[in-house]
């Protein structure tokens, strides 16, 4: 059974994320590339830079990183030629570079040895929710959204639910998804990489 809505996304989210109540300087991916390089953070902190905020992950708990390898290994098993999957790795858009869960990018590993996949790169996006839902529903769909990334999955724990993201607005004042669509737990959902359809997976094997 699946549930079909446009997926709008909030335009102030400071508090419900716990950004500060006052302005605070964000920086650009330029910007966070040199800090990166001059090693301003500790090389085994975990870091997003999200729409110029820099950002630490949500806490992970066993059921998210079980989701996260069977999720992982069913979309892995489906991959064509020429696309490989990343995990826990960044992108870079025009204004963020966060770590989803899990990319499917087209291109050969060694040719981003320089760079992180960009948005024409990329087929599908998976972010898995336990604690991180709000922030994976808003901000990162917006920041999705507004790079123009096609397809977008929130496989959320708690409602033992798959959450897809369709038809971005790409930039605008407040980006969104046009199509979201949830899948409960043993529906089936089509794996769709750009224009290329790789069958169908049932939500129950994503789960743990």
């Amino acid at each position: 059974m699946s549930e079909t809505g446009r997926a709008a996304v909030g335009s102030d989210l400071r508090e419900t994320l716990g950004f500060p109540p006052f302005p605070v300087r964000r920086f650009t991916v330029n910007e966070y590339h040199r800090m990166r390089d001059a090693d301003v953070f500790p090389h085994e902190e975990r870091l997003e830079l999200l729409e110029g905020w820099i950002a630490t992950p949500m806490t992970r708990r066993p059921p998210h990183d079980v989701a996260l390898w069977l999720a992982g290994e069913s979309i892995r098993l489906r991959l064509p030629e020429g696309r490989h999957l990343r995990t826990q790795s960044a992108i870079t858009t025009g204004d963020s570079e966060p770590e989803p869960d899990l990319a499917v990018v087209h291109g050969a590993a060694r040719a981003f040895v320089e760079r992180h996949p960009g948005p024409t790169e990329i087929g599908l996006l998976v972010e898995v929710a336990d604690s991180s839902l709000d922030r994976d529903r808003t901000l990162k769909a917006r920041l999705y959204a507004r790079a123009g990334i096609p397809r977008y999955w929130i496989l959320d724990l708690e409602a033992r639910s798959l959450e897809v993201y369709e038809q971005p607005s790409g930039p605008a004042a407040q980006p969104f998804y046009h199509r979201r669509t949830v899948f409960g737990d043993g529906s089936r959902v089509r794996l769709v990489l750009g224009d290329l359809e790789r069958g169908e997976l049932d939500v129950r094997e994503l789960l743990p």
